[in-house]
């Protein structure tokens, strides 16, 4: 049984708890949420820990996302792709050819303009701040127009990710993005206001 809409109305009173408490919020989201999916939902959300894990790949970890029956993780999973290939891209430019033995998969012809910018920054610091910017904007743009799915359920895992990755870095960014990510989802819906 598909729980999405019920998952996704507890969501921001699940954020706020979370808030209020110490750890991972990707860990502690996953400890509420998994229980609640199928066993298919439950692989699918297994495969954000594996994006943001390089460890834990193996060598056709993009081979076996592209067969996924998630446009979300296709998407996101793509999206790592591309950033890693495109940052592989921008340190041959800088740095020599020799970079791109590294690369595992063809390099782009050309950087998204965006991503340029991003790599650009000579603080790596606001380099990393930029980086995770971009990605949490590309997940609201691949949720767009979805509201009571498994989508927003990735998202939302995957953003505690990205937060999770702040709070460590630089807490106040870390606050930051965690009460951005509760007021994108208290305005998914009604009945849930927006603070």
């Amino acid at each position: 049984m598909k729980n999405y809409h019920y998952i996704v109305a507890s969501l921001p009173t699940m954020a706020k708890d979370l808030l209020e408490s110490e750890g991972s919020v990707y860990e502690r989201t996953l400890e509420q949420v998994f229980p609640l999916l199928d066993s298919h939902d439950q692989k699918l959300a297994r495969w954000i820990s594996e994006t943001f894990e390089p460890e834990r790949r193996g060598s056709l970890f993009y081979v076996k996302a592209r067969r996924l029956d998630n446009s979300f993780l296709k998407s996101f999973i793509g999206l790592d792709r591309k950033i890693r290939l495109s940052q592989v891209k921008f340190l041959s430019e800088s740095l020599g050819p020799q970079v791109c033995e590294y690369a595992q998969g063809e390099l782009p012809e050309t950087i998204d303009g965006e991503l340029a910018a991003v790599f650009a920054h000579e603080n790596i610091l606001d380099r990393e701040k930029a980086l995770d910017r971009y990605k949490w904007d590309q997940i609201d743009a691949f949720t767009e127009g979805h509201y009571f799915d498994m989508d927003v359920i990735l998202a939302f895992l995957a953003k505690a990710r990205i937060i999770d990755r702040w709070r460590e870095l630089d807490p106040v960014r870390g606050e930051a993005f965690f009460k951005e990510l509760i007021s994108s989802v208290r305005g998914t819906f009604k009945g849930v206001p927006k603070e």
